[in-house]
Parts: structure tokens; sequence; C-alpha cells
């Protein structure tokens, strides 16, 4: 959508077909409890992608996706932090949001991850 030397925005948008197991409810672990059923649907996806380069070696990124279908819409959200520590290998911090409006009983919509990571670029 725009670009510059420093930020950059992305975006897309599109059609889909997604097929998920039906969960009755969740077990004491939070794992699905299948009722051996499916539910197929048509979704629209969308997606947003931001970058930001702090300097030559920090870079600030958001992406933004979602799933809109008839039975449930997902979205999703990752907020990261991307530093090189060298010529190949980066250090990477995020914050990652999960959100389903459709959810078996006795479980929460929204999710949150956290995660370091080592990247290794070739």
């Amino acid at each position: 959508l725009f670009k510059t030397e420093a930020d950059k925005l992305n975006g897309e948008v599109g059609l889909g077909y997604r097929t998920s197991e039906e969960c009755a409810a969740s077990d004491v672990n939070g794992e699905c409890i299948d009722t051996g059923d499916t539910l197929d649907e048509f979704i629209m996806v969308g997606q947003l992608e931001y970058s930001w380069a702090i300097n030559d070696n920090t870079t600030l990124t958001d992406s933004f996706s979602v799933e809109v279908g008839e039975d449930n819409t997902f979205a999703q959200n990752e907020t990261a932090l991307n530093v090189k520590m060298g010529e190949s290998l980066s250090l990477k911090l995020s914050w990652i949001l999960r959100h389903n409006t459709d959810v078996p009983v006795d479980t929460k919509n929204t999710d949150t991850l956290t995660t370091v990571s080592v990247v290794y670029g070739f």
C-alpha cells in the first residue's frame, strides 16, 4: 500500500475455504474434545502488515490477519521486534493475540502468546 526507506505497509484480501473439527468442549488441558463432525465454509481473508526499520539492525513489525466465515471469525495480531545479532542471526521478540468468535463452552475466545526466538537467515 505504501513504501518508504524506513517503513512499508502491505495488504492482502481474498477468498478461501476452511474445514475445521467441531469441538463439544475442552478437556482439563484445554484440548478439544472432538465431536467427529467438521465445519466446512467459504471464508473471506484479509491481512495487513506494517514494518518499520528503526535502524539498520532493528525492525518493528505488526501483522493483522482475519478469516471471516459464517460459523466463525478468526483474527490474529502479531507485534514483533527483530534485532540483528550478526550477519545471519537475529533475535525476535513477539506478542501474539488470537481471537475466535465461536469456541466450545468454558473456553476463552482470546489467547495470547509471547515468544522469544533466534532466527537464522541465509
